[in-house]
């Protein structure tokens, strides 16, 4: 009397095959989401770093038109440019930096009175 109730080795190896198969194209997929979702964390902090550094700056009663290199947290530089369009009106370039690459740009104006 043999006792047939098992699997072979052959499909147990076919079988794996499949799952393999199956499985790999969503740990890609996972990797490529996870990847992107950290790019995009990075560009929406890197803007808010950017936009209180421009409110920093027009709360400012006294403007100085020198370019600046601020490092921010602990992760990202701020390169901000203060430039003199007229005695009361000034152009404020800010660009956030990350390992001297730039990441985020921001563009504002002032009216000093």
């Amino acid at each position: 009397m043999k006792n047939d109730s098992g699997f072979t080795l052959i499909e147990v190896i076919l079988t794996i095959s499949v799952v393999c198969l199956i499985i790999m194209p969503l740990m890609s997929m996972l990797v490529m989401s996870a990847k992107a979702n950290h790019e995009s964390d990075m560009e929406y902090r890197s803007f808010l770093a950017a936009q209180s550094c421009m409110e920093e700056i027009k709360a400012m009663k006294i403007i100085d038109d020198e370019n600046y290199i601020y490092s921010l947290c602990d992760e990202f530089e701020a390169e901000i440019k203060i430039m003199p369009e007229s005695p009361f009106y000034y152009l404020i370039d800010i660009n956030i930096l990350d390992n001297d690459k730039i990441i985020n740009s921001l563009r504002g104006s002032m009216l000093v009175r």
